[in-house]
């Protein structure tokens, strides 16, 4: 709990920074296009960062075609009673 009361008291701390800086700006259209949401989409080709390196053979695995990742997982189990 303690290190969610602390992420919340940084993110409010930027807030407040935020629209500090935002009210220093002179009046005007400078100020108005500072306030204004942006609501222009991410581009659509950009690159997803991950922690790890790609996984051989995932994405084919993933799609249903085999691959080394697919063949080399254990198989799921049954659960509960079999019903004869």
């Amino acid at each position: 709990m303690a290190a969610h009361r602390a992420w919340q008291a940084d993110l409010g701390a930027k807030l407040r920074l935020k629209l500090a800086a935002v009210a220093a700006l002179p009046a005007g259209p400078v100020r108005n296009a500072a306030a204004a949401p942006d609501y222009s989409p991410f581009p659509a080709g950009r690159g997803v960062w991950t922690d790890t390196p790609p996984i051989p053979g995932f994405e084919a695995a993933a799609s249903g075609e085999g691959g080394a990742a697919r063949d080399a997982a254990p198989k799921p189990r049954p659960r509960g009673r079999s019903r004869k």
